[in-house]
């Protein structure tokens, strides 16, 4: 029986966690089709087939099932960047051979939220840790690395390259970092894994457009919360000034029953009307947008926000380090240390370079210009800029082009930001989308405009390589039961 014929007639490259919630009230599914969906999918195309490379690890099938059929008894009677225990049988790498072997202390805060009795935990049980690393990070608008020039997007040491479903040939080599055949950001495996039909939705972080660029690439909803609003304990971190968690899914029901979960006594599903009524939008000239002044601004001659960034980057990660009761590395220092020492892995030919890693172990800048960095990009992307705009035209949301900097403009004001999908380039396929900004703590009205966004435009289409590869199988298996017949 082909993907797209199994279990009830779900098909896991279109089926939302919504669709999935209402199957499994019926009895039409039980939790253990789901787990047998999906590692049938991860199991074709994430290795084998087209090879996306989306996930590093998933929990053991034995795992699954038994949790599985405890959520289904439960039911009768009424990445790889956010630390997992090892009893979910899940290892917490971020990309890198020196975590490779680490064992975390215990859950994160975010972690202990999904596996609560709801939407989220019904349906996110493959638990897989996708490709999000210290390797790859969209890290503002100059573009640069965690590890360094030239490493590109969706590559990590453990996992290798994450291709995008939409760009037929994979990634163009030496393309750039956000070029049109890369997955984009650090939450690529996240993206490509939900688009590619290996899990229904994804908890991801994201610093700088982490979350909302590779989802804009794989015609997804994304959203990164409120610098704040949840927390980032257990997650792999950059700045706290900046840092977030957020979400990737196929609809903007799932995203937003994700949230409700995340954001515990919230209930931003109310917020989705189908409507644009009562909604004040306002539209962005890219033009003015894509390279602002508030982007770039210069503290003691140097960009401001990759000051504060480099500042709070090896404190933070130090800091993270101490989640793991057994690993190799318990600083900065030590990673770069295991990757001169294991170059051939870590630092292989194409990807040698790690001097942002090293430049992290510099001197920090002073508490007081530390201060007067934050008041500085707070003050430009946030007070004279979102906030202003909002204030000045009356608006509830603001919409622009997903390929500039409008994120790095939410991120420095730590607002929250989403993408929405929108179309598909005719050059190469890849996916693109629109962004969506808003004032800080104002999710709701995100929701909002996300849902009036999907009731007015096409729905998103699934990738058609995986739309291919499926109807090739399907038509194979019916040649070979005529053959049979």
């Amino acid at each position: 029986m082909s993907q797209l014929s199994a279990f009830a007639g779900v098909n896991p490259l279109e089926v939302t966690a919504t669709e999935l919630q209402s199957l499994l009230a019926d009895k039409s599914i039980d939790s253990s089709d789901l787990v047998n969906l999906y590692l049938q999918q991860i199991e074709k195309h994430n290795i084998k087939g087209l090879g996306l490379r989306a996930f590093i690890a998933t929990a053991p099938r034995r795992l699954l099932l038994e949790a599985a059929n405890k959520l289904d008894d439960e039911r009768a009677s009424g990445a790889d960047s956010i630390v997992t225990h090892p009893s979910l049988g899940l290892p917490t790498t971020c990309g890198s051979f020196a975590l490779a072997d680490a064992k975390a202390k215990a859950n994160a805060p975010i972690v202990e939220k999904v596996h609560e009795p709801s939407l989220v935990s019904t349906v996110q049980l493959i638990q897989a840790k996708a490709i999000e690393s210290w390797d790859d990070h969209s890290w503002k608008g100059k573009l640069i690395r965690w590890k360094g020039f030239p490493v590109t997007t969706g590559w990590s040491a453990v996992g290798g390259q994450t291709q995008s479903l939409y760009v037929k040939g994979g990634m163009v080599k030496g393309d750039k970092i956000l070029g049109h055949s890369t997955p984009g950001g650090s939450s690529s495996g996240s993206a490509v894994g939900i688009a590619a039909g290996f899990a229904p939705l994804s908890l991801a972080t994201e610093t700088d457009g982490s979350i909302v660029q590779p989802a804009n690439r794989a015609a997804l909803y994304g959203l990164k919360a409120t610098a704040g609003l949840l927390s980032t304990e257990g997650t792999s971190p950059w700045s706290p000034l900046t840092d977030s968690i957020g979400g990737m899914a196929k609809s903007s029901d799932d995203l937003a029953a994700l949230f409700d979960t995340l954001a515990g006594g919230s209930n931003f599903s109310s917020s989705l009307g189908r409507s644009w009524e009562g909604l004040r939008v306002g539209f962005v000239d890219f033009l003015k947008w894509e390279f602002s002044p508030m982007v770039y601004n210069l503290l003691d001659g140097d960009d401001a926000l990759e000051q504060l960034w480099n500042h709070d980057f090896a404190k933070a990660v130090d800091q993270f380090l101490m989640n793991y009761d057994q690993s190799e590395v318990r600083s900065v220092a030590d990673v770069v240390k295991f990757n001169n020492e294991h170059a051939d892995k870590e630092l292989p030919l194409e990807y040698p370079v790690q001097q942002l890693l090293t430049g992290s172990l510099g001197p920090t800048i002073s508490s007081e210009k530390y201060a007067q960095g934050v008041q500085l990009i707070r003050t430009a992307a946030k007070t004279k800029g979102i906030d202003k705009t909002l204030d000045d035209f009356n608006l509830d949301v603001i919409l622009g082009p997903m390929d500039g900097r409008i994120p790095t403009i939410a991120a420095a004001a730590g607002h929250p930001v989403a993408t929405v999908p929108l179309g598909y380039a005719d050059f190469n396929g890849r996916a693109f989308g629109m962004c969506i900004i808003a004032a800080a703590g104002s999710e709701a009205k995100i929701f909002q405009a996300m849902s009036a966004w999907e009731a007015t435009f096409p729905k998103r289409k699934a990738p058609p390589l995986l739309v291919e590869d499926a109807g090739e199988r399907s038509g194979q298996e019916h040649c070979e039961m005529s053959n049979t017949a």
